[in-house]
């Protein structure tokens, strides 16, 4: 049995922390739910935005390979500006001409076509055949200058000289036959290259006389399929 000596009845009371002290903490803690509350918030919306650019980067490239005659596949040709521009900048499987700047005319001087076309003043030869070849640049980013040469001419001789724009092809008609390859030059690069050699037949019978051209694409398939060989400056003259 405990017996109080203190002359207390009573313990004395524990002192209460002031009124203050207790609004303070009540505003802290409040503080602490809203913070919280918003970094949650803020959370959740970044989480969404990043599934909404995901969801929509998805839709675009499937409505883009499933519509290939949409509109929305022009944006390709507002981007081609762009594209050159990174040329600068692409790794060394597409090279660069170095100090390569656009010419501004035909090396003729004269001015280019406004569309694919023949250059002016250079002339236009072997036209005494029936024969087609098309120089094909439908999937090239790029503007061509193309040359047609006659391989059977000793030394080569260009007969045909056309500008050929980027997504785009041209028929060369009336070939005479021969042995020919195409040559071109890459407007945005100065890389020049050249294709193999093809012959252009004629074959008569009594019913009917048959010539056999060419379609020559003078970009590299996405499976890599074609190669044309790089050539310097004095084989493209």
């Amino acid at each position: 049995m405990l017996i109080d000596r203190g002359g207390y009845k009573d313990p004395p009371p524990w002192p209460r922390p002031p009124k203050r002290d207790q609004a303070q903490s009540r505003r802290l803690s409040s503080f602490d739910k809203t913070a919280r509350r918003r970094r949650t918030l803020r959370r959740a919306a970044v989480t969404a935005a990043q599934y909404v650019t995901v969801t929509a980067i998805v839709c675009a490239l499937v409505y883009w390979y499933s519509h290939p005659n949409s509109s929305f596949r022009s944006m390709s040709k507002l981007l081609a500006p762009l594209s050159r521009v990174a040329s600068q900048t692409l790794p060394p499987t597409t090279p660069v001409l170095p100090l390569w700047i656009r010419p501004k005319t035909a090396p003729n001087g004269s001015p280019w076509p406004e569309a694919t076309n023949y250059i002016d003043n250079y002339p236009r030869l072997n036209f005494d055949g029936m024969a087609s070849v098309t120089a094909d640049n439908s999937r090239g980013p790029s503007d061509l200058l193309v040359k047609l040469f006659d391989r059977d001419q000793k030394p080569a001789r260009p007969v045909r000289i056309i500008l050929l724009k980027a997504r785009d092809e041209m028929t060369l008609r009336h070939v005479k036959p021969g042995h020919y390859d195409i040559r071109y030059r890459n407007l945005d690069t100065g890389l020049i290259r050249k294709s193999r050699m093809f012959e252009v037949t004629f074959k008569q019978d009594e019913k009917r006389e048959e010539y056999m051209g060419w379609t020559v694409p003078l970009y590299e398939a996405i499976d890599g399929t074609i190669h044309h060989k790089i050539i310097a400056e004095r084989d493209f003259r």
